[in-house]
Parts: structure tokens; C-alpha cells; sequence
């Protein structure tokens, strides 16, 4: 029988800045291992609207500076993950394929048959509105406790190997605490942590950077508790201080496939802190991590039969 393609819509003009984005963009890759076609299409959602970029980037000339700007991150961005854009937008093709949408599509923009939902995060947490699942939609889930009733789980937890402890100073001997508020900002924290440097999604300009001051970060406090920064800079050898979780319980948190998450849970001064015992909690924790991320591919590839199965009993 002859596979049927993927399409993956993402916000891929995003991607140096989301690692929703990334798994996005990584679950392509390792369905083209698998033996499938995987084309991304380039989505978004603005003025409480699913979009869709319908249009062959590489042919497509911007007639403004934004679009032109817009344009060059989705080449970019394609070309740096070598991945396949979406070029025939013929609703017979479509209709042919497995579409997956993540979380942050409400609707069904390509009014496609056959709709994979991919739960990266919560139902309804960043967009305010839940998702318009169909009755025959395939369920996804980053994690098991993104969604309570998935019919397939694909953790994605791979890191950018910048973001490392060797060579770098114990946590108890470094000075640098740093805070980063993300998603948590829209989740209701709007303090602050005296005598740290915030970092955001934009600063540092680049991962090098980023990884530069988590490898001489002391404390991480994170006022999101849903954010891949905090697995990287318990990589990188830092304390990790959860000073606002939203609206994740800490059964929920630990309930992650990785297990319990090495943190404090409130705003402590590093006086505070057993850094002797956080260390063989992380330890533990980076452990699992590496476990997971060898597992990947045939994840992906177990996916690729489920959907296949889903959709040939209907």
C-alpha cells in the first residue's frame, strides 16, 4: 500500500524562538527517516484567526519590507533543518494526506480529511479558547500530561548541544542567577527577583550566547513551567527555582516522562540551597533525559503506524 504524505503546519517563521516549533519541525525530519514524505506549511494564528501561507516561498517576491523579512526566516528556517515546504496547496492533495496541526490551530484551516491534533502544551493555555477537535481527529501529545485521553504520545525532549556542563564551575561556586518570565507573563506573575539578570525570548540575540550564561547561571528562576530553558540550564549545571508555575500543579510537573523535576519551588537565596543533593537529583534527571532522546526516531516511526491504523478503521 502506498503511504500517504504529511503535511505539519507550523509557525515556522518562529522557529529560532519556540521549541514547539522545533518539534515540529524535528517530527518532519524523522518522519522522512520512517519512509514518509513530510512537507511543513507555514502557519499562524493572528486576530483570533487560523492562517495558513499558501504561496511557493521560493517563486513568492515580497512586495514589502515585513514580508520580505517573514519570508527570509521561513528560508532560513527551512534550509537550516533541511526541511520540505508544502507547495501543492490543491485541495485534492490535501485531502490525500495526514495534516497535523499543533495546539495553537483551533479550526482546520486546509479542510483536510484526515487531522492530526499535536498537543504541545495544555488545551486552551496560550490561545485562551480550546481546541475544535473532530470526531475522527488523531490525538497527539507531547507529553502525558498535556491531554488527558491521547492516542499516542511522542515526547520530544532533544537539546542543542551548546547547552552542556563540562568544563564549567560547580553551581555553588558561580554568581550569576538569572530570571526568565515567558509564558508567564500572560499566566498572571508580573514580579520580579531581586539581584538577577533577566533573560527573554529575544535576549541573548543567539543560542550561543544563551548558553554562555546558563553555563556561569548559579540559580534559574523561571516564572514558566512549561519552557525547554529550564532543561537547559539544568544541562548547563544550574539550580533550577520555579517562582510562579500557572496553571501546572506540581503533580502535574512531575508527572512529565523524565520523572520528578529537580527544582526549588519558590524564590530562594542560594544560602538556601543544598547544592550537594541538587546535584545527584540532576544527575538522575539528565540521565532520563538522554534515555528519551535516543528513543526519538522510533517514537516518530510507532506514531507513523498509529495514524495509518487510525485512519484505515474509519
Amino acid at each position: 500500500m502506498t503511504k500517504r504524505d504529511f503535511i505539519l503546519c507550523a509557525p515556522l517563521h518562529l522557529i529560532e524562538h519556540s521549541n514547539g516549533v522545533v518539534a515540529i519541525a524535528q517530527l518532519a525530519l524523522s518522519l522522512e527517516k520512517a519512509g514518509y514524505n513530510a512537507f511543513v506549511c507555514v502557519s499562524w494564528r493572528t486576530d483570533a484567526q487560523d492562517a495558513v501561507c499558501g504561496v511557493d516561498v521560493d517563486t513568492y517576491v515580497p512586495t514589502d519590507d515585513g514580508l520580505r523579512e517573514f519570508v527570509e526566516k521561513i528560508r532560513r528556517a527551512r534550509d537550516k533543518y533541511g526541511l520540505k515546504l508544502l507547495k501543492d496547496f490543491s485541495q485534492q492533495y490535501i485531502d490525500e494526506c495526514y495534516v497535523v496541526y499543533p495546539e495553537v490551530t483551533l479550526n482546520n484551516p486546509l479542510n483536510a480529511k484526515r487531522v492530526v491534533r499535536y498537543f504541545l502544551n495544555k488545551d486552551g493555555i496560550m490561545t485562551g479558547q480550546t481546541v475544535n477537535v473532530g470526531p475522527n481527529d488523531f490525538i497527539l501529545a507531547h507529553s502525558r500530561t498535556m491531554h488527558p485521553s491521547p492516542h499516542f504520545v511522542c515526547f520530544f525532549c532533544a537539546t542543542h548541544p551548546l547547552f552542556h556542563d563540562e568544563g564549567t564551575r560547580p553551581a555553588r561556586e558561580r554568581t550569576l542567577d538569572l530570571l526568565y518570565i515567558g509564558k508567564g507573563a500572560a499566566l498572571g506573575f508580573n514580579g520580579t527577583v531581586p539581584n538577577t539578570v533577566t533573560i527573554t525570548r529575544t535576549w541573548p540575540p543567539t543560542k550561543d550566547q544563551l548558553a554562555l550564561l546558563l553555563r556561569n547561571c548559579r540559580i534559574f528562576y523561571t516564572a514558566d513551567a512549561c519552557t525547554c530553558l529550564s532543561l537547559e540550564a539544568l544541562l548547563c549545571g544550574a539550580v533550577l527555582a520555579f517562582v510562579h508555575k500557572g496553571p501546572w500543579t506540581d503533580g502535574e510537573i512531575d508527572a512529565s516522562e523524565l520523572g520528578v523535576v529537580p527544582r526549588l519551588n519558590h524564590a530562594a537565596s542560594s544560602d538556601e540551597v543544598d547544592f550537594e543533593a541538587f546535584e545527584v537529583q540532576r544527575g538522575r534527571y539528565v540521565d532520563n533525559l538522554r534515555t528519551f532522546q535516543s528513543s526519538w526516531d522510533s517514537q516518530v516511526s510507532e506514531l507513523a503506524h498509529r495514524v495509518e491504523a487510525h485512519f484505515s478503521a474509519q
